[in-house]
């Protein structure tokens, strides 16, 4: 597990939780973040180690670390998603592939002041963007960008399907709204989906 520590009482108690186990234990430096980038991938299952660049998101947290939702675009941080890469492919991808694991994952990233990555967390399993980043890539919205998100609305599903078709319809002229997942709850629509939007637009507040 992670502990992210903001006081001496923090470190304390991780040092404690940790004193059970018998394994190497790593302990991280404090990063000054200005950003965070996602650099999603994919391993064949192939004796030959083949690896495949799925693309990055700028990802967004919460104080706590939790994910909270990401930018998905073309032009998402090129320049330091293509040195994450170039770390993945050459160091980490082919010690996962030697261990006998395939599938997709994400290796996330803290970016500094100075362009500087610190790979802080890794999903071996399909994240939450995922499914937005493959549709991106396969230029099913060419030249807009996606801001993925979890939501939640009243209501039954018929009736969020009924009032959201047009935004949430694929193609149509006013669709500004890209729907994953949607399931009714006792509490109501839960969806996974995002915002979709041309490049360089600026999003009013409480869209």
């Amino acid at each position: 597990g992670v502990r992210i520590c903001k006081s001496t009482s923090d470190f304390v108690a991780a040092q404690e939780a940790f004193s059970q186990y018998d394994c190497p234990v790593l302990v991280l430096k404090f990063i000054e973040t200005v950003m965070e980038v996602g650099a999603k991938f994919a391993i064949y299952p192939e004796v030959i180690p083949r690896f495949a660049r799925i693309g990055a998101t700028k990802d967004f947290s919460s104080r706590k670390g939790e994910w909270v939702g990401s930018l998905v675009g073309d032009n998402v941080e090129n320049t330091i998603a293509e040195r994450m890469y170039q770390v993945l492919e050459s160091h980490v991808l082919p010690k996962l592939h030697a261990k006998g694991w395939y599938g997709v994952g994400e290796g996330g990233a803290l970016i500094d002041k100075d362009g500087q990555f610190y790979f802080s967390d890794f999903n071996c399993r399909v994240t939450g963007d995922m499914a937005q980043t493959f549709q991106m890539n396969q230029g099913l919205f060419p030249g807009k960008q996606l801001v993925v998100f979890n939501g939640r609305r009243n209501g039954s599903l018929e009736d969020f399907a009924s009032n959201l078709k047009e935004i949430a319809s694929r193609g149509h002229r006013d669709q500004i709204l890209n729907v994953v997942m949607a399931a009714e709850y006792p509490d109501g629509v839960r969806l996974h989906g995002g915002v979709l939007f041309d490049q360089n637009e600026t999003l009013p507040e409480n869209v």
